[in-house]
């Protein structure tokens, strides 16, 4: 995948524009922000260094980062599984600065075609059962809510799983 500069990305109504934002590629200078993203979007369930590191080492082919102005500001990572067919979206997160413009949407959109093109047909993704937004932004993308499980992320971490079936041949929004 190439760098690719996001013209007009920033719905009507949205904070600010999208003048200066690039999406592309992870690279491994990216890990020390992602985890200070991580810390600060997801608090106690954010990935620590050692598993991003990992991440990084077995799925950057399917990790984007969002950077402003030469800014990180977002990034979202997929992950086929091993039976070839299926795949997750292990996470997405778009800094507090930065969000407004639809940066999430193109993200996890962006994420669904790599995964797609990687020969995946269907893709999970865990979300907060309370964050009405996330949800609302993944059923835009084409999932739907599987189920919820108790404790997925340990004690009162409870998560909605959803699932979006990928087809082969149509465009992705």
């Amino acid at each position: 995948m190439v760098t690719d500069r996001c013209p007009g990305l920033a719905p009507r109504g949205a904070r600010g524009d999208a003048a200066g934002l690039v999406i592309r590629p992870v690279q491994e200078r990216d890990l020390g922000w992602l985890v200070e993203l991580e810390r600060l979007i997801f608090g106690n369930v954010s990935y620590p260094y050692f598993v991003l590191r990992q991440l990084f080492d077995i799925h950057q082919r399917h990790w984007l980062v969002a950077e402003r102005d030469d800014q990180p500001c977002g990034y979202v990572l997929g992950a086929p599984s091993s039976d070839g067919h299926s795949g997750w979206l292990l996470g997405l997160g778009v800094h507090p600065d930065h969000r407004g413009l639809g940066l999430g949407a193109e993200l996890t959109a962006r994420s669904l075609r790599l995964l797609r093109d990687a020969a995946v047909r269907q893709v999970r993704l865990t979300v907060e059962p309370d964050s009405a937004v996330l949800v609302r932004l993944y059923e835009a993308a084409g999932f739907r809510v599987e189920r919820t499980v108790r404790d997925y992320l340990g004690p009162g971490e409870d998560r909605t799983i959803m699932v979006a079936h990928l087809d082969p041949y149509a465009d992705l929004p």
